[in-house]
């Protein structure tokens, strides 16, 4: 049978109480307030970055666009060995969805080329790989041409058919050493 509480014992439960009390306060005015409400007396949100953080996602939720929105849907059969390039022109933060199939495995490349900016220093990919279709939704994080390099390694042709709907102006198909444009107004 246990005994009753010593003083000693209560007296450590009422300090251990105020000590976790005090450490929940202190997280509570320099990390909560700041993340989830903007409230930062101490200046610590700042500091580390979260000051806010809750409203910057609510606010990222929203993206406005100046333009109307296009949809487009490009066809094409790739030989053997062939390989060619469809871009969009879309401003920054312009967005787009997107959905490509093919009969077969192509390798792809989705990745971008910003304005004024030469291609060979610098044309981020986003993803890289090989597949018969993807889709999803792509934000342009820099003005320019945004899309896909596509490549047929098999032997023999694969049609390909990209859907598209987006803020984008203009595509653009490089293929076999051409440029052929499309204007969306």
């Amino acid at each position: 049978m246990s005994s009753p509480p010593t003083q000693t014992s209560r007296k450590k439960i009422v300090i251990a109480t105020i000590v976790t009390m005090s450490i929940a306060g202190l997280i509570l005015i320099t990390t909560v307030l700041p993340a989830e409400y903007n409230i930062d007396p101490l200046k610590t949100g700042k500091l580390l970055g979260i000051a806010g953080m809750s409203e910057q996602q609510l606010v990222g939720a929203l993206n406005p666009q100046t333009i109307s929105y296009h949809q487009d849907v490009y066809s094409t059969t790739l030989a053997p060995f062939e390989g060619l390039e469809y871009k969009y022109r879309l401003e920054q933060g312009a967005s787009m969805l997107f959905d490509w199939q093919a009969s077969g495995e192509l390798l792809f490349d989705l990745h971008s080329e910003k304005d004024g900016v030469d291609p060979k220093e610098y044309s981020p990919s986003f993803d890289q790989r090989q597949s018969a279709g993807e889709k999803g939704s792509y934000t342009a994080l820099f003005p320019g041409i945004h899309g896909w390099y596509f490549e047929n390694r098999s032997t023999r042709s694969i049609t390909l058919e990209l859907k598209t709907t987006g803020f984008y102006t203009k595509s653009t198909e490089f293929r076999d050493g051409f440029e052929n444009h499309r204007r969306f107004d």
